[in-house]
């Protein structure tokens, strides 16, 4: 039996955002299927991550909740090369 495509499927979404609100917001458009790119800080990343406790393998319960179905990478939107990607 073939599984329905999800509603967002094929939608790529560029997520620059932290906290809760937008987070929240950008996992349940994950959920409808959409790709979500997470940019993070780079050298420390979303502060939430160690918004502990509780945590799983270092990471607060929090942060992997309100993150999950997302793609992460960390850049410096500074630099060129940052901006290029």
């Amino acid at each position: 039996r073939e599984m329905a495509k999800s509603v967002l499927e094929g939608v790529k979404i560029i997520d620059f955002s932290r906290i809760l609100a937008a987070p929240f917001a950008s996992m349940i458009l994950g959920d409808l299927g959409a790709e979500i790119w997470k940019i993070e800080k780079l050298g420390t990343g979303d502060e939430v991550r160690n918004w502990v406790p509780p945590s799983i393998n270092g990471q607060s319960c929090y942060y992997l909740c309100t993150n999950r179905n997302k793609k992460s990478i960390a850049l410096n939107l500074a630099h060129p090369q940052g901006q290029n990607l």
